[in-house]
Formats: structure tokens, sequence, C-alpha cells
């Protein structure tokens, strides 16, 4: 995570804690708190529509410029000097499963010294799923398989009792990231090495 994710991740945390509102990280920084790192350019803060205007105000007060990017359900926050418009905070009320869940039960974690709620790894997993962005979303979903950092079938059986089409989905792509990662069968007929030339 770089200096300015950084600075946006400690006054997103720093804002909502003031508040005392249920919050979650997700994206790539929650991806770095389960041992995943990708470079990425924001942070994605998800809360409560309930607490919205609050959310909105504080991020102001604390001298960042709020912009609607989809309203009522998204929108950005970025320091007035920041002249790259992808370093921002992202700020996420969702209407919906599993960024929800995500809110209200996330898991508390650090990362690079700030302590933060995090989306829990399996609904995080979930969340990239359904974002199904094949630059990102599907490269970040097959970077913490390879490493072990969740257990595609804990993710099936949840997504089973809420979207048994989706879960059915999900193991299809899993499939294929696993097919994908195999490496190239290797040759079974014995290679004899040429005789030089000129003997016999």
């Amino acid at each position: 995570m770089n200096a300015k994710v950084q600075e946006l991740l400690e006054v997103a945390v720093e804002a909502v804690r003031s508040l005392g509102v249920d919050y979650a990280i997700g994206g790539a920084v929650a991806m770095e708190a389960h041992g995943f790192a990708r470079e990425t350019q924001d942070v994605d803060l998800f809360a409560l529509d309930d607490d919205r205007v609050e959310v909105l105000q504080t991020l102001r007060k604390y001298g960042l410029v709020v912009f609607p990017i989809m309203t009522p359900y998204h929108y950005g926050a970025k320091f007035p000097h920041e002249t790259n418009p992808e370093v921002r905070i992202d700020v996420m009320f969702p209407a919906g499963e599993p960024e929800l869940s995500a809110v209200e039960w996330p898991e508390e974690c650090e990362i690079q010294g700030v302590k933060c709620n995090v989306f829990p790894v399996t609904l995080l997993v979930m969340a990239k799923f359904y974002a199904n962005r094949d630059d990102k979303d599907i490269p970040d979903l097959a970077g913490m398989m390879h490493r072990g950092l969740f257990n595609p079938r804990e993710v099936y059986d949840v997504m089973q009792t809420v979207d048994p089409s989706g879960a059915q989905e999900f193991a299809q792509l899993i499939a294929r990231l696993r097919i994908a990662s195999q490496p190239r069968p290797r040759p079974t007929t014995p290679i004899r090495p040429r005789k030089p030339r000129g003997k016999k």
C-alpha cells in the first residue's frame, strides 16, 4: 500500500470511528489484510445507508471533497490537492449482500499500523465474484485462491444457502481457475540425445 492510500485509509477509518457507525473496508485493501497485496489507488469504504448523511458530512469535515458517482449508493471522497481522480475513497452504501453482512459482521485487522474493520474473507470473495470484472476481480480471486487464502468449498456452501445458481457459477469459475493454473504436462516419450556428427 502506498503512502497516499494509507493516508486515505487512516482518514476514512478515523471519520467513521468518530461517528461510532458500522463500517467495513473492502476491495484491494481488504485483500491485503487477508494476505494478498496488489497495487491500488483507492480505499473502498462500506457503511449502512441509514448513516449516509453523517458519513459524507464527516468526511467533508476531515477536509475531503465528496462527489457523487452513482447516487445514492456510491460516492467518491478525495483530498482537494489530489490531481489523480483514481486516488480517492470510494464510499458505498450497499443495498444487498454480501456487502451488508460484511458491514454488520466485519473482521478487525491491522493494516500497516491502521486498525480497521474489513470484509471477512468469505464475503470478500463473494463480493469480488459478483462484481465480475475480468480485468480485476477474476485475477484477484485466482491470486487469493492459489495462495490458499480462502476455502472455495466454504464460499460455495455459504452461497448455496442464499443463491444456488450463483453457487454453481462460482464452482465453475473455481474449476476454470484450477485448470488454468495446472502446469503443462511433461513429455512421456524418452528424449535421446543426438550423437555428435562424425561419430558412430
